[in-house]
């Protein structure tokens, strides 16, 4: 190796050194690293969590499917009813609508009946009467 490569080498390891030492202030230190989890810290949360035998107290997905199924068909039976319910209701409404017009028919011709009877007698006490 002649010096003029060795000389080429050394600057080139001087720059990457440099870069490295600008970098070291960023870097976490062992002591910046005391108020973090250990890996005993880390394993005891581990340890904490739900196993696959601790899960075996909830619904499996063919339950989970079962009761929705279920939920589907109750559900499909109160909106059955609902609809009924309006359907009874509607006819109802309609059923006093026809009757409040016939009734509202038949009382019209009576009143227009009173009204005339009405008007001949204050009519008739508007006249002075012979005595």
């Amino acid at each position: 190796m002649d010096t003029e490569q060795l000389a080429s080498d050394f600057k080139t390891f001087d720059q990457r050194l440099a870069r490295i030492e600008q970098k070291l202030p960023t870097l976490a230190t062992k002591d910046d690293l005391t108020g973090f989890a250990t890996r005993e810290d880390l394993r005891a949360e581990v340890a904490k969590l739900a196993t696959k035998e601790d899960l075996t107290a909830f619904a499996t997905k063919a339950e989970l499917r079962e009761t929705r199924d279920e939920l589907k068909r109750h559900t499909q039976v109160l909106i059955e009813s609902v609809q009924s319910d309006i359907r009874l209701l509607a006819e109802n409404v309609g059923r006093s609508l026809d009757q409040s017009a016939t009734t509202k028919n038949e009382l019209l011709p009576r009143l227009d009946n009173h009204e005339l009877r009405l008007l001949v007698l204050e009519a008739g006490r508007q006249t002075p009467r012979p005595t």
